[in-house]
């Protein structure tokens, strides 16, 4: 797990800053967790501050672990609500679940909170068929992709360069790794950053890019 200890927050810091120079303040809309749970993490809302800090935004969070801890997640539904407009995502995993998330928040703790159904009985599911739950028969399938862009592994000091595509055999995660780079301080972080862009970023599509040999 990475934690926020000092060399962690220096490396998370530079990273922040690299980002913002690359691509600018369209990153402060990035989220700070990627096919995660991230109140696993004791010491997310400290990441989240740095990233507030660096761009002025509190990223956009997405749950299943509302009910752990009520008075943290109470504490940062508010924080986002109160620095911007801004909306965070429970994932409702059962019946029960909701029943317990309604008596636990009122309706204006909520108001800006999506609840996504993540159960089959429920009358709208977001049940997604990826990963272990690609295979239920039909033979179709989804993505918990939910960005086309980078995604930072922290723990790993890892870069990838994603689009969502179908879940399948050669993509059961629902995703299509373009690239994939590795970095050890901010300035690597920032080079491989823009190598990626280079590579794989063009400026102007000719027409034979215009068609593509991968279903989506």
């Amino acid at each position: 797990m990475f934690r926020h200890t000092d060399g962690n927050a220096g490396l998370w810091k530079d990273v922040l800053a690299a980002v913002h120079a690359v691509v600018g303040d369209a990153a402060g809309r990035s989220p700070c967790y990627y096919a995660t749970e991230p109140l696993d993490n004791p010491d997310y809302e400290h990441f989240l501050a740095d990233f507030h800090a660096e761009f002025g935004r509190v990223p956009q969070t997405t749950t299943t672990a509302a009910l752990r801890n009520i008075e943290r997640t109470r504490h940062l539904l508010q924080w986002g609500q109160a620095a911007h407009e801004h909306f965070d995502r429970i994932s409702v995993l059962s019946k029960a679940d909701f029943d317990a998330l309604i008596s636990a928040f009122t309706p204006e703790e909520l108001l800006f909170t999506d609840l996504l159904p993540q159960f089959r009985e429920a009358p709208i599911s977001a049940f997604i068929k990826a990963g272990r739950n690609r295979d239920d028969g039909d033979g179709s399938g989804s993505t918990i992709a939910c960005v086309s862009g980078f995604v930072v592994n922290m723990f790993e000091c890892s870069v990838r360069l994603v689009t969502p595509v179908a879940a399948n055999d050669e993509h059961p995660t629902g995703e299509l790794v373009y690239g994939m780079e590795t970095f050890t301080d901010g300035a690597g972080f920032e080079r491989v950053l823009r190598q990626m862009i280079g590579r794989h970023m063009h400026e102007t599509i000719g027409l034979a890019d215009l068609f593509g040999t991968r279903a989506i």
